[in-house]
Order: structure tokens, then C-alpha cells, then sequence
């Protein structure tokens, strides 16, 4: 759920996406698809809404509805500052047999 109240998504492991709906709306919009989805989270401004999926960091705006790669890699975690104008991501380069852990 967004910090405002407003969104909620999700992975649905079934079909390989993450979707996103208002709380209080029936449409529902399905932002990626992969077969390896990460984390999913809003910024804290509730205007974006990071995905990592396999290769790549996918950073979808709520407004526009645009989604655009942000990062290539290995994602193993991301995280939106405090006033939603920077992402730092934590990668372990392109080959995931040196996967290294994150705290982010």
C-alpha cells in the first residue's frame, strides 16, 4: 500500500506481474512482467513505484502511467529517499552467479 492510502500492488507469481490499482478502484494495471520479480515499492511521495526485475531496476510513475528502466544488473535491493527525489540501488553486475547480498 502507497504512503498516501491511495495504491496497493502486487506480485502475481501465477501470471509472472506486478499490478497496481487505486484501493478504492476495480481497474487493474499491470505495470511488468517477468519471470524473476524483486521488490516492489512506492516512493515515499507515492508518485512512483520501483520494481526490480531480472536485469533491471523498472521505476513506473502513477501519474503518467510511463514505466522506465532505470538500472541494468542484477538488482538485490532499492530504495527511494526520504523526499522521493533519488533511487539507490544495490547490484552485483550482470552475472548472477556473484549475487551478493543488499541491505537496501
Amino acid at each position: 500500500i502507497s504512503p498516501d492510502g491511495k495504491w496497493v500492488a502486487w506480485r502475481d507469481f501465477g501470471n509472472n506481474t506486478v499490478q497496481l490499482r487505486k484501493l478504492d478502484g476495480r481497474n487493474v494495471r499491470r505495470i511488468a512482467r517477468s519471470l524473476a520479480i524483486g521488490a516492489v515499492a512506492f516512493s515515499p511521495d507515492s508518485k512512483h513505484l520501483g520494481v526490480a526485475l531480472r536485469g533491471r531496476l523498472l521505476v513506473h510513475d502513477l501519474t503518467a502511467h510511463e514505466s522506465f528502466t532505470v538500472a541494468r544488473g542484477f538488482i538485490n535491493g532499492f530504495s527511494f529517499s526520504p523526499d522521493s527525489a533519488s533511487l539507490v540501488d544495490g547490484t552485483s553486475g550482470r552475472d548472477e552467479a556473484f549475487d551478493a547480498p543488499s541491505d537496501l
